[in-house]
């Protein structure tokens, strides 16, 4: 466990100095692809798609303008009933999904988002989350599934060893069986308010 805190630590400080080095290299920021309905802008030195409340039924892809450098993509309040999986290059590290219609989390959904940080997937329908689902994603650190229905689940809930925040609050959850944790030991924030447990 102290391995893992140290490597996270290595981690953060490596990808500060690189943020440090390309802000004090690059005066000028190139422009980035942005889709129709979104809003694209940099903050500081990173990407942000807005396509947040644009009444959208899937994600942009990358013919329609999202740019593979995106760093903040934010899909909350659209139409959204399902997810198809990203494309292996896509560099995002803060996915925020709040606010649609998604049922459930597969195991191929986030599978190729190896950068990925903080995912926010509140306020949706979801029932069930494959336990695989961020198997790949090494550096989520941060996942909201607060106000969707969970269905009861028999094992561990999901495979992430280095997540830090699991926000479950409200999910209609009655019980939690010995294993829910077991594959989630890096866990250092939980709330599970609103719970009738």
């Amino acid at each position: 466990m102290k391995t893992q805190l140290q490597n996270m630590t290595r981690m953060w400080r490596v990808l500060w100095a690189v943020c440090v080095v390309s802000a004090l290299v690059s005066a000028d920021l190139p422009d980035q692809d942005c889709p129709d309905d979104c809003d694209c802008h940099y903050f500081r030195i990173n990407w942000v798609t807005d396509c947040s409340e644009s009444n959208l039924s899937s994600i942009p892809t990358v013919e329609e303008g999202l740019s593979l450098n995106v760093y903040v993509l934010n899909m909350n309040a659209n139409n959204m009933e399902e997810l198809e999986p990203f494309p292996a290059d896509l560099k995002v590290r803060s996915l925020q999904l709040a606010e649609n219609m998604l049922s459930m989390v597969d195991k191929d959904h986030f599978s190729s988002l190896m950068y990925l940080i903080d995912l926010d997937l509140s306020s949706n329908n979801i029932g069930s989350i494959h336990p695989e689902a961020f198997i790949n994603n090494y550096g989520l650190i941060t996942l909201e599934v607060q106000k969707n229905p969970l269905e009861p689940v028999d094992g561990p809930f999901i495979i992430s060893r280095n997540l830090h925040y699991l926000d479950l609050s409200y999910c209609l959850l009655t019980h939690l069986n010995p294993q829910f944790f077991q594959n989630t030991t890096a866990i250092t924030r939980l709330d599970l308010s609103g719970n009738p447990l």
